[in-house]
């Protein structure tokens, strides 16, 4: 029988430490710090394990362990610290790169095929409802993505805004998706922007704001810099990127390059896809956050 990561393991743990209790996706998710769509993802791959479900769902109690399957006996031995465990979640595509074929999802997190072939259909269903261009496809038991570097953190910050769309957004949930950068000292660095500058942001577009710098940070620490930008800034957007790159420096010790800056500058003009309200309804949890 394919065998659970350690993070799958660490789930099966906090349910099985309450074995009398219904525990919700949002309180697993506290307990193990991830978000509640991945609580979500990893329930089904371990479900995926079994030939009856491993793992119990109850509409509106939450989830409990089928006492019909015996526990693993590596369950309670799994360390506390998995971060280092290979997800199939969507922060793996930061490594894709267009007509190279890295990742080996089956290898790294002990997949079938059909569960493969599965998520793949769910996450090019994700990338279609704004990119019609952009797919991610399988050859044999590895994936790539191709499409420039400017439409790879498009996709990126795609996936994240269909997260938060399904579930009440808490930024101290997607810490986990950037290794590359402090996304609550970024958050407040752009909020404190924003005020000073007078550029009337509101919330939702702050938040958006968030998501590309902290995508465009985490690519350039990865090696993954935008080269010969198709399309130039104005004077005064460039001027705006200049400035906050000086704080940004300060705060998150990155160095970007002219076609960054210019790519930042971007970003200030709009010319950028960011949330608009009615592609993105804002949520009490999200307004109190920012």
């Amino acid at each position: 029988m394919l065998q659970m990561t350690k993070r799958q393991k660490k789930l099966v743990a906090c349910l099985h430490n309450h074995p009398s209790e219904f525990r919700r996706a949002d309180d697993l998710a506290k307990d193990l710090q991830l978000s509640q769509r991945t609580i979500r993802n990893e329930i089904r791959q371990i479900n995926d394990l079994f030939d009856e479900p491993f793992i119990l769902s109850w509409k509106g109690k939450g989830y409990q362990l089928n006492p019909n399957n015996q526990l693993p006996d590596d369950v309670m031995d799994v360390e506390s610290d998995s971060a280092a465990e290979v997800s199939y979640s969507e922060s793996n595509l930061l490594s894709l790169r267009s007509g190279e074929l890295l990742l080996n999802w089956q290898m790294h997190i002990y997949i079938s095929e059909s569960t493969l072939d599965k998520t793949l259909q769910e996450l090019n269903h994700i990338i279609h409802t704004r990119y019609e261009n952009i797919s991610i496809q399988r050859i044999n038991s590895q994936v790539q993505i191709d499409c420039d570097e400017k439409q790879r953190r498009l996709v990126y910050s795609c996936f994240l805004v269909h997260e938060i769309q399904e579930y009440d957004f808490d930024i101290r949930n997607y810490t986990g998706f950037f290794s590359s950068c402090n996304i609550l000292e970024l958050k407040s660095y752009i909020v404190s922007f924003n005020r000073k500058h007078h550029l009337g942001m509101r919330d939702f577009e702050i938040f958006s704001f968030i998501l590309h710098i902290a995508v465009m940070m985490e690519r350039i620490a990865k090696g993954w810099d935008i080269n010969n930008p198709k399309e130039q800034a104005e004077e005064k957007s460039q001027k705006l990127a200049e400035e906050f790159y000086k704080g940004l420096y300060e705060q998150q010790h990155i160095i970007l390059s002219s076609s960054e800056l210019n790519y930042l500058a971007l970003l200030f003009s709009g010319k950028i896809s960011r949330i608009t309200s009615e592609k993105f309804r804002i949520t009490n949890s999200l307004l109190r956050i920012l």
